[in-house]
């Protein structure tokens, strides 16, 4: 029997950190999650010596990503399992940001 593990994130920004790459995208289909209309897209996912298949799940209606899940190919893998899940909170109103992205007098809140 597979068990769950979960893996906080650390906070990370779009100028510092470079994404991964993907390629082969096709739309899979069109379903409902989370009472939401979404597009499931498959494709195939690379960041550095990393390789998996992918399946995104992205809102119809706004384009947001709201879950992934990626397929790890055999060969070495950033974590410790092979099938690793995204979930993402888009309710503004659930999302606390951490306090070390207050900025000076400023905070994200």
């Amino acid at each position: 029997m597979s068990e769950w593990s979960v893996l906080v994130r650390t906070p990370i920004t779009t100028v510092t950190e470079v994404g991964p790459v993907l390629t082969d995208c096709k739309l899979i289909s069109y379903e409902r999650y989370r009472k939401t209309n979404v597009g499931l897209f498959s494709a195939r996912w690379h960041r550095g010596p990393y390789h998996a298949s992918i399946k995104i799940w992205i809102s119809a209606t706004d384009r947001v990503v709201l879950k992934t899940e990626r397929f790890f190919d055999p060969a070495p893998k950033p974590f410790p399992a092979q099938t690793v899940m995204d979930f993402f909170e888009t309710d503004r109103d659930k999302i606390a940001v951490p306090d070390e992205f207050a900025v000076g007098e400023f905070s994200f809140q």
